[in-house]
């Protein structure tokens, strides 16, 4: 059973919570380091800054889990307890056996345990804002988890990209209306909010994983974290569409009639104010989903969370995303140029490339995550 711990805010003591509860608060900032923490086997409370290493130690997904998870003290890397060697209270893995006790004699257990200081220079994922860094870290974990996250693409897109192409040639042909491309188009979109979402889900929690330093995805595991947080991504996902809706049929539609009723020039006012309003809305809240993974918590939750890493950020993430899915887009769209080729003209050939596109679009789904992390590390 995991370990129940409680904390003191002000005069009030609460609890208990779980460790991952703990870090949860810890990263909304709701406690902090110096926060007095308690657990059974404590003669009495203690700054969470000096368990900080056990609290770590706990996974999101660990719960009641029989194999419990600990943090090495040396390396920061999170793994099962049968794998690693105790030292007193703290877990080192085999390799990193000798460096921990070497440290441990020459400088005490505070130079031991350097590595899981948060200014510990060795953490892979720095918080930093820069571009650079934020695309060079989600390439590393791209490429790292590339076998499981192509693995899911492939599964999950080929299928239904398969789909999609047979509706198109029997839907379409070289005369298609624009009425009939739209209709193609929002199949497509379709197909992403209701099946492209266990890729995300899949894609998001390697990400996750990776950044805290915890193992990386198994094909398996990711197959089971897609279709696991489909429901969590579903209903954010529900909810922003749901809003923008709301915000469409109460407040633009009205202004559009009566601004409509004044001349064709006029109806440009209310439409560029609604446009304004929805890029702000997608900027404020296009982190949502990358916070429900992340928080393992989707909802209105995700939103606020959202909303807080990017305030005082706003056109740094539009020039940041404009950057990325900038060359993202232009590289789908040189290859959405060679379905026009006779020999890709058809529809497998033309669903693999899909499918191509896809994978290539889940490193822009790793950039985003990453990029919420910077800004939720460095929320102001």
């Amino acid at each position: 059973m995991e370990t129940e711990w409680h904390y003191a805010t002000g005069d009030a003591r609460r609890g208990p919570v779980t460790g991952h509860q703990l870090r949860e608060r810890l990263r909304t900032g709701e406690i902090d380091d110096g926060t007095l923490v308690w657990r059974e086997g404590f003669a009495d409370w203690k700054p969470l800054g000096e368990c900080r290493t056990e609290i770590e130690a706990v996974s999101p997904e660990t719960g009641d889990d029989p194999t419990p998870r600990v943090l090495c003290a040396w390396s920061g890397e999170t793994r099962p307890e049968a794998a690693m060697l105790r030292f007193g209270d703290h877990w080192v893995a085999p390799e990193h056996k000798d460096a921990f006790v070497q440290a441990l004699r020459e400088g005490g257990e505070e130079a031991a345990l350097h590595s899981v200081s948060e200014e510990n220079d060795s953490n892979p994922f720095p918080a930093t804002l820069n571009l650079f860094d934020i695309v060079a870290q989600s390439w590393k974990i791209w490429r790292k988890n590339l076998a499981a996250i192509a693995m899911v693409t492939a599964v999950i897109w080929l299928p239904t990209n398969l789909l999609l192409e047979w509706m198109d040639s029997r839907l379409l042909n070289d005369d298609a209306n624009f009425k009939e491309i739209a209709q193609s188009y929002r199949r497509d979109q379709a197909a992403e909010f209701w099946i492209g979402i266990i890729v995300v889900g899949a894609v998001m929690t390697a990400a996750r994983r990776m950044w805290d330093r915890e193992d990386r995805l198994g094909i398996g595991e990711a197959f089971a974290e897609g279709f696991a947080n489909w429901p969590r991504l579903w209903g954010t996902g529900f909810l922003l569409l749901l809003f923008v809706f709301l915000f469409t049929l109460i407040v633009f539609a009205p202004l559009a009639v009566l601004f409509g009723s004044l001349g064709d020039f006029a109806i440009v006012i209310p439409a560029t104010a609604f446009g304004v309003v929805i890029v702000v809305y997608l900027v404020r809240f296009g982190f949502v989903r990358a916070a429900a993974i992340d928080s393992s918590e989707g909802g209105t939750a995700a939103f606020r969370r959202s909303w807080q890493a990017t305030r005082g950020r706003f056109w740094r993430v539009i020039g940041y995303q404009m950057v990325v899915f900038g060359v993202l887009i232009s590289l789908t769209l040189v290859l959405g140029l060679l379905s026009a080729l006779p020999f890709l003209d058809r529809l497998v050939p033309s669903a693999i490339l899909g499918t191509g596109i896809n994978l290539i679009l889940t490193f822009g789904t790793v950039e985003s995550f990453v990029l919420y992390r910077h800004l939720r590390d460095k929320a102001r």
